[in-house]
């Protein structure tokens, strides 16, 4: 069995304001407080793509942030979006036909790949199209490490989710100090 993770990824520190936006948009969860990065991970958009896509414009529109949203699917499937201030900037998926009935040959979906400056004019495009369309990456946790990396976003993100936070797993770098409870 691969991994299993969903979580969003907001670009400030935590902060009162930051903490009701976020525990009035989920009944529970966690927070990882990651200094300019908090990680959110919540059952409510566990595995969930609408649901997560929802909540990640919803929290960088109130707190006019960057932010961005990370799900994958048993190590086969990666969904990341990239939004600033409620609005979508990028988003890739691995296999937009990976649910329906017939697997997709198609390839990754690619939106936005000219907005990644807009996320972070030190991007290094080059890199992040060759990480998006290496036919190198076996697990999908290994493409999203080296994309976390390209992109700037934390850590945290990095295999962390509701139910692994629970059962008391943290990403790598994450430790139980800095694990705060929602609500």
């Amino acid at each position: 069995m691969g991994t299993f993770y969903t979580n969003l990824n907001l670009n400030l520190g935590y902060s009162e304001a930051a903490h009701q936006a976020i525990s009035k948009r989920f009944t529970s969860g966690w927070i990882i407080d990651a200094g300019d990065w908090l990680t959110i991970c919540a059952e409510d958009i566990e595995q969930n793509l609408p649901e997560t896509t929802a909540r990640l414009a919803d929290l960088t529109a109130e707190l006019r942030c960057r932010g961005a949203a990370v799900l994958n699917h048993d190590d086969g499937l990666l969904v990341l979006l990239l939004m600033e201030s409620g609005e979508r900037l990028f988003s890739y998926h691995s296999d937009p036909g990976y649910f329906s009935s017939g697997a997709s040959d198609a390839g990754p979906e690619i939106t936005g790949f000219e907005r990644l400056r807009d996320w972070d004019p030190a991007v290094n495009e080059i890199a992040v199209r060759k990480l998006l369309k290496s036919p190198d990456y076996v697990f999908a946790q290994e493409r999203h490490a080296h994309l976390a990396t390209a992109l700037g976003l934390p850590a945290s993100s990095i295999g962390a989710s509701e139910k692994y936070l629970a059962d008391g797993e943290y990403p790598d770098g994450v430790d139980q100090d800095s694990v705060i409870e929602i609500p």
